[in-house]
């Protein structure tokens, strides 16, 4: 057999592989049942690596919101993820409620705490209270001796790694409440010299988040000036969040929650806000900040002669407790590389409420190059549910967003239903975590995991299939009230890419005269999951980052295909070999006879 035919037969191995791989598609499959084993009733109010076991946990709020319970995810091994319920905390102080959880390490000791927010059945006004992490669940705690008028952001306002809080008490004060050694300092928020702020705006409505690609989180928060909605926006510049600008929030009735994130590629901060163009959203639409302008996308959100709209948060149907405004949530659901969404509508009578993910798809003319598109064939709800909070999640930790939802169910009871997502793509991703203060040396022996970083700023470079450049950019927890329902970690979707990203940068808060605080990364492996630890702080160059590789079916097949061409080619010159000793022992034989021969 010669060279040539040796070599078509190897093209013919290879292409056999590549034209079986199955085609594409996207499909969600209940598995509520098989990981969730019979504790699926509450509300989802957060994700947190409760255990530091490096498998996210999600708190759920039950009991009409006196008790907060802790489904820990759980993983044998050859198994996959499942769930266990732990009681975290039941509030004993009658006529309040649980309207919120933040789980956090504001003592900065490695271990998570957890952040509760309540509200006292007729009033306004809100009550901070953090629980002390202990081994296996919550210890002491600690009360704001301030009530404040909503939910409070949680951001790092001075840099050292250890959550602070922006909050407005009930006198009209804006104050960051900075964390240290389990007590809280008041930092009256300046203008300048001027301590004279607006009012914000209720619900709580901002984002800690980088907005002038500097690998540094800035603010934004919106405000009422003249009792209209204004988006203010404040710059990490001159070794201090400083205002920069405040936008104008005009022709929108119902405002929802802005959604920032980088949804057209180009590695800087995209703001969205969705909302209703009239009181009772029978339009809606997401709005995009261009310049000082709020641009509609257009959306559309008809589908088989019904019209759909945002939903109200007074037409939430579930107890007065749980306040829902308009959100959005950000996952590159299709690890295409550009961030779709994941939100609530229902239709104009009320009787639907369901989950929609839009897919973030390319436009020329709409202001990002980019809009989204529904997807209204695929349902997140059981039979007679009625949706209240979907979100994104990896089910499985591996690099997949699945979807999770809170339900209200025909006896009006509350349930979490979980969605795997049966993606079978060739699509690559990186999922990256920033972790907290410390490395190998954390405080009584602690796991350097778990800890939900506020503000972390990642970004990447590579190359695309196409041979172009692919570039993207988030903040880690950026939002933390009213149900942001945040992951602490970043998925980005790299498409169906070969190539190793090319750089991955990683930039933290600093604090005041400290100087900025990043490292980039170079040749990071496609479908790698990444904790990054900043430590030292001050010393980015020695920060360290932990790499787990989870090997696509691409790769899995890729390399079947590999050794399946070098099998065949190894069998080839193995007989080729047999058949070159069978000829040479055959000459030597009529050698040797015919040397006998002459001899005779």
């Amino acid at each position: 057999m010669d060279m040539d035919r040796l070599n078509n037969l190897c093209l013919l191995q290879t292409f056999i592989f590549v034209i079986c791989l199955p085609k594409s598609y996207i499909a969600l499959e209940d598995v509520t049942g098989n990981v969730l084993q019979g504790e699926n009733n509450g509300i989802i109010a957060a994700f947190g690596d409760f255990n530091a076991d490096k498998l996210t946990d999600i708190f759920v709020i039950r009991e009409n919101g006196t008790v907060l319970q802790l489904l820990m995810a759980v993983q044998e091994k050859f198994s996959q993820e499942t769930f266990k319920s732990v009681p975290l905390y039941t509030s004993k102080i009658s006529n309040t409620t649980i309207t919120s959880v933040v789980p956090a390490d504001f003592d900065g000791d490695s271990r998570m705490d957890v952040l509760v927010t309540r509200k006292v059945v007729g009033q306004n006004f809100t009550n901070v209270t953090i629980y002390w992490g202990i081994v296996g669940g919550l210890g002491e705690n600690f009360s704001l001796p301030d009530l404040l008028m909503d939910q409070p952001l949680v951001l790092d306002a001075n840099g050292d790694m250890i959550p602070d809080l922006l909050g407005e008490t009930q006198s009209g004060q804006r104050l960051y409440f900075t964390s240290w050694n389990r007590n809280f300092t008041k930092i009256p928020v300046k203008n300048g010299t001027s301590e004279s702020l607006p009012p914000l705006t209720q619900p709580q409505n901002g984002a800690f988040v980088d907005l002038n690609n500097d690998l540094t989180a800035d603010l934004c928060v919106m405000s009422m000036l003249n009792g209209s909605p204004q988006l203010e926006m404040w710059l990490y510049e001159n070794k201090a969040l400083t205002w920069k600008e405040s936008v104008p929030v005009n022709g929108m009735k119902v405002i929802g929650q802005v959604a920032i994130a980088d949804f057209n590629g180009d590695q800087s901060a995209d703001i969205l806000l969705p909302a209703c163009v009239d009181e009772w959203c029978q339009k809606s639409d997401i709005f995009v900040l261009v310049g000082n302008k709020w641009v509609p996308l257009n959306i559309g959100l008809d589908n088989d002669g019904l019209s759909w709209g945002f939903i109200r948060p007074d037409h939430t149907p579930v107890s007065s407790y749980l306040y829902i405004p308009i959100t959005i949530r950000v996952g590159d659901f299709n690890l295409d590389g550009f961030p779709d969404l994941l939100t609530v509508v229902g239709n104009m009578t009320g009787s639907l409420h369901r989950g929609l993910i839009l897919y973030n798809v390319g436009c020329n003319s709409c202001p990002l190059r980019r809009t989204f598109s529904a997807d209204w064939s695929t349902w997140l709800e059981g039979h007679g549910d009625i949706t209240l909070l979907p979100a994104f999640y990896d089910l499985y930790e591996d690099g997949i967003l699945d979807v999770v939802v809170s339900s209200v169910i025909p006896s009006n009871a509350t349930i979490i239903r979980t969605w795997k997502h049966k993606f079978d793509d060739d699509a690559s991703f990186i999922k990256v975590m920033v972790s907290g203060l410390c490395s190998n040396d954390c405080p009584g022996g602690n796991e350097p995991y778990g800890v939900n970083q506020m503000g972390p700023v990642i970004r990447y470079s590579t190359t695309g299939a196409d041979g172009n450049a692919q570039t993207g950019a988030a903040t880690q927890l950026s939002q933390s009230a009213y149900m942001a329902l945040q992951l602490p970690y970043t998925v980005f979707g790299l498409g169906q890419t070969p190539n190793f990203v090319d750089s991955l940068d990683v930039g933290i808060p600093y604090p005041l005269n400290g100087k900025p605080r990043h490292r980039t990364w170079t040749s990071i492996i496609p479908n790698s999951q990444l904790i990054v630890i900043p430590h030292p702080l001050d010393e980015p160059n020695s920060w360290s980052n932990r790499l787990f590789v989870t090997p696509s079916r691409l790769m899995l097949l890729t390399g079947a295909a590999l050794l399946g061409t070098c099998g065949f080619v190894a069998g080839i010159v193995g007989i080729l070999h047999w058949r070159d000793k069978v000829e040479d022992k055959k000459e030597k034989r009529q050698e040797a006879h015919r040397f006998h021969f002459d001899a005779m």
